[in-house]
């Protein structure tokens, strides 16, 4: 599979959304001067994450957090940098009894969400997916829908006025978009973007979705920006049913989003 492109902030998630659809296997590369990351899928689902810096992150973490001393930390450090050594830090840090696998893994995956979302808010650089590429066997790996992610990211950084000028027009009309190969993944909505998705019809534009929701209008935007960039929704160009998904299939979607979402909030 092809694909490479230049970085735009948030303009990401549309690539992890397409490698997801995809069901792809590898490594996407992203780039920008001396900082890099790579992010690898399985069948398309996020499974693990790096960053050039990463190692020392992870130890520096886990003296933070009181897990081990910085002596320990040195001292593994000084073993990983032997000639001979091959190991990853979190495994010398598990065989020399310093601190517990559990508590690796836990970091680890912590790290590779955080990866992944500060990916997601570069606004500069490359990027560029190389099929079939797999993960260092002895890292910790997820099996996590990047859609959920997607979402938690673009909650915790997306303001309405820092997107609305690169948002569609005003007079955009949205629908609710075909989700190919992804009606199993149970999607974590909030209450509030729940609210918002009800009222995308196929009909409705951006500035009419926001003036009519019982949310405040900015707060509306946002969380429109958030499901487009999601691929819950997609501009329609005025029509009033989307291609390839007519109302029978329509309403099926919103039961489904429904259900997974009574489901979480009896969690």
């Amino acid at each position: 599979m092809q694909l490479e492109g230049p970085v735009r902030r948030f303009q990401l998630a549309h690539v992890y959304r397409e490698l997801a659809y995809e069901r792809q296997t590898g490594m996407l590369i992203v780039s920008d001067r001396n900082r890099q990351a790579g992010i690898y899928f399985s069948n398309g689902q996020l499974v693990f994450a790096k960053q050039s810096s990463q190692q020392d992150r992870l130890g520096d973490r886990l003296v933070a957090k009181g897990y081990i001393t910085e002596d320990q930390l040195r001292e593994a450090i000084t073993i990983q940098r032997r000639s001979d050594e091959t190991r990853r830090l979190g495994r010398i840090l598990i065989d020399e009894q310093f601190v517990g696998a559990a508590i690796i893994e836990q970091l680890m995956q912590d790290q590779i969400k955080e990866v992944v979302l500060e990916v997601l808010d570069w606004n500069s650089g490359t990027y560029r997916f190389m099929t079939g590429m797999s993960p260092p066997e002895e890292d910790v790996l997820l099996q996590i829908a990047i859609e959920n992610l997607i979402l938690e990211g673009l909650r915790r950084r997306v303001q309405w006025e820092d997107v609305r000028t690169d948002f569609v027009p005003a007079e955009t009309v949205f629908g609710l978009k075909p989700r190919p190969n992804r009606a199993d993944i149970t999607l974590h909505l909030t209450a509030e973007e729940w609210n918002t998705l009800t009222q995308v019809n196929g009909i409705r534009t951006l500035d009419e979705l926001r003036k009519t929701s019982t949310l405040d209008a900015d707060e509306t935007g946002r969380i429109l920006y958030i499901l487009y960039q999601t691929g819950l929704i997609h501009p329609v160009n005025g029509t009033l049913v989307e291609d390839k998904l007519h109302l029978s299939e329509k309403v099926a979607h919103l039961n489904q989003l429904l259900e997974a979402f009574l489901t979480t909030a009896k969690a």
